[in-house]
């Protein structure tokens, strides 16, 4: 959408906000979602957000905004949505648009890499969102959707199609003149493996600690905040926020941001996620029942994350389709069919079941 200064100051306004616009850039103007830095005359900056209402349901966007004042208030750094007649979600016609209209402070620009300390902060921060949300059942009302998660299940869902593939190219063919690997039959193991792991939750899934998180938590998210919030570790974007067992969210998030997050050269990406988890945990501690779900859970996460799988120069994907190199395509194979047969008990429950 094309937001003028005009339009943006009658939305202000709307929040009962008057000062003058002084300087307006776009964050996103994609997705039915448009979003906008505005720096205001006598006041930190501010963040309107406009979300066709195509896209979204108003009760979704106010119980999300609902939740974030619910975490600030009990001490997560987290920036304040304003709100109108007991309302943060505003509709409104735009440019001929039914949306939604919301509006936050800015909070600070993102960091450009992920270290341990941050990664060990994130961790806490996620742990204390947790624990409010179980403590205080809260629920948005809708299964979370999460960026991890997505990339999760798109990743189980190429791999499926990798095994196809490799079937195939067994057989010399115009389309198949090299094999895509020599060893199709690990593909077969390693989804076998995968859906015993993640059958565990069949059992014990009900049982599991469940409320709302954030959805998106990646480094796009965090500030190193401003204003009340300095120095401080920063959260924002909640935009898909929803409901999901917690420790799913914990791994698959803590994945991603260990695995995917731009970091130093050298860095060992392990070193990464347990700092993650050491900082949630310390939090957080895993009950019984998480410890036995992670060590299912966590192998088949991280063996079939999408960076391993596909979009990588590294990946599967990638040295399968480049059909030029057997061996390096076995060699990886056997790599993701080594993490999704580690022994995660050490990691996550040596005291239940021995280090041995």
């Amino acid at each position: 959408m094309n937001i003028t200064t005009v339009i943006a100051a009658k939305l202000l306004a709307e929040f009962g906000i008057s000062s003058k616009i002084e300087n307006m850039s776009y964050c996103q103007n994609s997705d039915g979602k448009t979003v906008l830095r505005l720096d205001v005359e006598a006041r930190p900056p501010l963040v309107l957000k406009l979300f066709d209402s195509a896209s979204r349901g108003w009760e979704t966007t106010e119980r999300q905004c609902v939740f974030i004042e619910h975490l600030r208030r009990n001490g997560i750094p987290t920036p304040e949505h304003y709100s109108r007649g007991g309302e943060y979600c505003l509709e409104r016609n735009v440019l001929g648009n039914r949306v939604f209209v919301t509006l936050e402070d800015f909070c600070g620009e993102t960091p450009e890499r992920l270290d341990e300390v941050l990664a060990r902060s994130a961790g806490e921060l996620m742990a204390r969102i947790h624990r409010i949300s179980f403590r205080d059942n809260f629920k948005i009302g809708k299964v979370c959707e999460s960026r991890a998660a997505a990339g999760f299940k798109a990743a189980y869902e190429r791999f499926v199609r990798l095994a196809k593939l490799a079937e195939e190219s067994q057989i010399k063919s115009v389309r198949y003149p090299h094999r895509l690997c020599k060893k199709p039959e690990l593909f077969g193991e390693i989804i076998d493996i995968y859906k015993r792991r993640i059958a565990a939750l069949d059992d014990i899934g009900g049982r599991l600690p469940h409320g709302a998180v954030h959805g998106d938590y990646t480094l796009d998210n965090f500030t190193l905040g401003q204003g009340a919030y300095v120095g401080r570790l920063t959260l924002f974007g909640f935009d898909s926020a929803g409901d999901d067992m917690l420790l799913s969210d914990m791994l698959l998030a803590g994945l991603s941001l260990a695995y995917d997050s731009p970091v130093d050269e050298g860095t060992d990406r392990r070193s990464l996620f347990a700092a993650f988890l050491d900082g949630y945990r310390s939090v957080c501690p895993l009950t019984h029942d998480e410890k036995v779900a992670a060590c299912e859970l966590f192998p088949a996460y991280n063996a079939l994350s999408l960076s391993r799988v596909a979009n990588t120069p590294d990946s599967l994907e990638e040295i399968m389709l480049s059909g030029d190199n057997c061996d390096r395509a076995d060699t990886k194979l056997e790599e993701i069919y080594s993490l999704i047969t580690a022994d995660a008990r050490q990691l996550f429950a040596s005291e239940l079941f021995g280090k041995g």
